[in-house]
């Protein structure tokens, strides 16, 4: 079987058709009094109060107090207290006063034990106090009787440990002679030391020290006679620039080295010769000890410094070096270099 083709361009076939509609149902049955007029009482009773804020008014109204007090609602609640606040007052008031007791007794228990610890401390001080005491006793009755026997003793060596008169006054001698002997031998040293000083004059060093320039403008240089008087030995000399000094390719300012009449010896001294006062009480024996302990040899000495050549008797003599770098040097290298350069 198949289906009939249809052709979806033709009108329907069947017509629909609405049904009529039927009969209402019955009004509801109302149940109320009839409406009547509201009265003033129901009006007010009906009325709600505008919302009036505690923080805000924009516009600046004047609102009574009465309506704001109406408004804020407190009244409509009534405030009940819990009666549990005043057993809780109660129990911390409780436990207060039992925390108090408790401390109390705590701190006579302390007191009394403090108090038994003293008593105790004491009772032991005294009992050391006592057997020292009687340590102490011990020790001195002890200490007295050794006494006594050498104060017997000694009283019985006295006679045959007495001097003669005689051998006191050879002891009184013989400390003034040692006496003496010390009194020299400290001038000898001394006398020593100024000469190895130079004999400087130590009553006024800083006068002696001065330039003749300085004592001039002092006022302590006064001539001794009101006429110029020159220096001979400065007429009639051979030396000087007109005479010829030296030549221009020397650089010799002077014509003699520095402290020529000094010698070399009495520069070169040993500092530890010149030495602070010896204590004049050392005996000959300690002094050839020290001097046998001590050397003339620093006590550091230099790098590449050869000390077996002996003491140095003279100044340190400098060789020139010929440095490649001189001007001169380096002039006259390349003056050769040219001339070589123009011949090949």
């Amino acid at each position: 079987m198949v289906t009939q083709q249809e052709d979806p361009l033709l009108p329907p076939k069947f017509k629909h058709k609405r049904a009529p509609r039927g009969a209402p149902s019955p009004p509801e049955t109302v149940m109320r009094s009839p409406s009547r007029k509201i009265t003033a009482k129901d009006q007010a009773d009906w009325n709600i109060p505008s919302c009036i804020s505690q923080w805000k008014n924009a516009k600046g109204y004047t609102i009574p107090l009465h309506m704001r007090i109406q408004s804020d609602g407190r009244n409509l609640q009534d405030t009940t207290i819990n009666h549990k606040h005043a057993k809780f007052s109660e129990s911390i008031l409780l436990a207060e006063i039992q925390s108090r007791k408790e401390v109390e007794e705590r701190n006579k228990i302390k007191q009394s034990h403090h108090l038994m610890m003293e008593i105790r401390k004491e009772k032991q001080i005294q009992k050391d106090a006592t057997l020292a005491r009687a340590e102490k006793e011990k020790l001195i009755q002890s200490s007295i009787s050794q006494l006594r026997s050498e104060r017997r003793d000694n009283h019985e060596g006295v006679e045959s440990r007495k001097r003669t008169r005689e051998e006191i006054e050879r002891e009184e001698a013989k400390r003034e002679r040692d006496a003496l002997k010390r009194q020299i031998k400290r001038d000898v040293v001394r006398q020593r030391r100024l000469e190895v000083a130079g004999k400087q004059d130590k009553a006024n060093p800083r006068d002696g020290e001065r330039d003749i320039s300085e004592k001039i403008a002092l006022g302590q240089a006064q001539p001794t006679s009101k006429d110029a008087m020159f220096d001979q030995r400065l007429f009639n000399q051979q030396s000087g620039m007109e005479q010829g000094f030296g030549d221009d390719d020397e650089y010799n300012l002077y014509d003699k080295p520095l402290f020529a009449d000094r010698t070399a010896t009495s520069i070169y001294k040993s500092t530890k010769e010149v030495n602070e006062e010896e204590d004049l009480e050392d005996t000959d024996k300690n002094r050839v000890a020290k001097v046998l302990k001590t050397t003339n040899k620093p006590n550091r000495g230099f790098e590449g410094a050869d000390y077996t050549k002996g003491p140095r008797c003279a100044p340190v003599e400098f060789e020139q070096k010929n440095d490649s770098t001189d001007v001169n040097t380096m002039k006259a290298g390349l003056q050769t270099s040219h001339k070589r350069r123009k011949y090949d």
